[in-house]
């Protein structure tokens, strides 16, 4: 497990050392809502809250389980906070969660919630992806999309830039990371 985390980090710092040797975006920009972000809540609200996270993360899963819900209660669904999630994925098992999730982007948060929740049964595994595939099934989720998705080398590619570009410019080296109160261009 340790190798393949050790493997994959080395082919991200190869990988976007090439592709990215150009100026990184400053600060402002990689802070600023898109709409391209995941996010619920009130994009009007004065305060946000900017989560990285990797769905491989014991810390991640056990904040959405035990924490986010009564964030969400209290201060998302009154329209208090902007809540926007960030994919972060630390090795492979997260990245392809992460590509799980964003195959389906109307259904983002279910699935990030039925992947926390079921962390313990795919992200550790040597099978994660066929794990992955039986989840989004039984989920009710298109099989033949996700595989398109799995095989599609640019969404894995865009899931792993931003997050490289967010360590580079935000200097994240964890998950999950906070960023509360971040005035963002909306």
């Amino acid at each position: 497990m340790i190798r393949n985390f050790i493997c994959f980090f080395c082919f991200l710092v190869v990988f976007f050392t090439k592709v990215w040797a150009e100026d990184y975006p400053d600060r402002s920009e990689v802070l600023r809502f898109n709409e391209q972000d995941h996010y619920i809540g009130n994009v009007k609200a004065k305060v946000v809250l900017i989560e990285y996270s990797a769905l491989s993360c014991p810390g991640c899963a056990s904040f959405h389980r035990d924490v986010f819900p009564k964030i969400k209660e209290h201060y998302i669904d009154s329209g208090e906070v902007l809540y926007i999630l960030r994919d972060y994925p630390a090795n492979e098992p997260a990245l392809y969660g992460a590509i799980l999730a964003n195959c389906f982007p109307q259904e983002y948060f279910r699935i990030i919630d039925v992947l926390f929740n079921s962390q313990n049964s795919w992200a550790f595994r040597k099978d994660f992806k066929k794990v992955l595939q039986n989840i989004s099934r039984l989920s009710g989720l298109n099989p033949i999309k996700l595989k398109q998705c799995f095989e599609n080398k640019d969404m894995a590619n865009l899931i792993l830039a931003k997050s490289y570009t967010s360590m580079k410019v935000l200097e994240i080296n964890h998950t999950p990371t906070f960023l509360l109160g971040v005035f963002i261009n909306r």
